[in-house]
């Protein structure tokens, strides 16, 4: 029983970071557009991307 609730538990804190990272996402195309900002390395976009694959 307290194996499935950890489960249970890990499978939420995933989604939520997953949810996070494309929300960071989104903002960062946002702001990209409308000031022009790039990234400090080019691989940080890629990172997350993974991350939110990972994560969901």
């Amino acid at each position: 029983m307290k194996k499935s609730r950890n489960r249970k538990f890990i499978g939420w804190i995933s989604l939520f970071l997953a949810i996070g990272f494309f929300c960071l996402q989104m903002v960062f195309l946002l702001v990209q557009h409308r000031f022009q900002v790039e990234y400090v390395d080019d691989r940080l976009f890629y990172f997350i991307n993974i991350v939110c694959v990972v994560s969901s």
